[in-house]
């Protein structure tokens, strides 16, 4: 006996099963759409910092990170540096060493990371405001150089 012989009030199986197969198609696409949106929120990936700052690339990464909000933890570090690396990814004292990296680089040009005991890193209004106005962004956003 077929599946869409067997009726149930008044559908038949096959006709729940697809409408319940497109309620999952629909939650999928949205949760995929929610992670797209998330990645973004991470980082800033298209802001270029001056040549001349010989920053690594991840300390690009975290310094985009910082710039993009108000509060840095340690874990939505780790999300930016590593999340293309699924298990792979390594001690989260990394993070600190590469804060560490970053605020020696960053000394010189009067810009400090500070540090919210517990909680994670950020940059003061100024201190953003110094970094945005060597940056280059080529969609034109956060008021940087072009």
């Amino acid at each position: 006996m077929s599946v869409s012989a067997f009726r149930h009030g008044g559908r038949s199986a096959e006709a729940l099963l697809r409408e319940k197969l497109d309620i999952k198609d629909a939650r999928i696409q949205a949760l995929e759409d929610e992670v797209e949106y998330l990645k973004s929120q991470l980082i800033k990936p298209e802001m270029e910092f001056p040549f001349e700052w010989h920053l690594r690339k991840t300390w690009a990464t975290v310094l985009r990170c910082l710039l993009a909000r108000n509060l840095m933890t340690k874990d939505a570090a780790m999300a930016a540096l590593f999340s293309d690396r699924a298990g792979e990814e390594p001690s989260s004292k990394v993070v600190d060493v590469y804060i560490c990296q970053l605020r020696k680089a960053l000394r010189p040009l009067g810009i400090d990371i500070s540090t919210k005991w517990g909680w994670g890193w950020y940059l003061t209004p100024e201190n953003k405001a110094k970094l945005l106005k060597h940056c280059t962004l080529p969609s034109g956003n956060w008021g940087c150089v072009q």
